[in-house]
């Protein structure tokens, strides 16, 4: 049960992780491109 508990604990960290990295990176990308549509205009 505790073997269980602490993978599923580590398993869960790995995914929020992820999740954070891939939002973090979508939020910059759209940044990035609102910056460059404003140049553009």
């Amino acid at each position: 049960m505790g073997i269980f508990e602490n993978d599923f604990l580590e398993l869960n960290f790995l995914i929020i992780f992820f999740v954070f990295l891939i939002f973090d990176i979508f939020v910059a990308y759209k940044l990035v491109n609102q910056e460059v549509k404003v140049t553009d205009v």
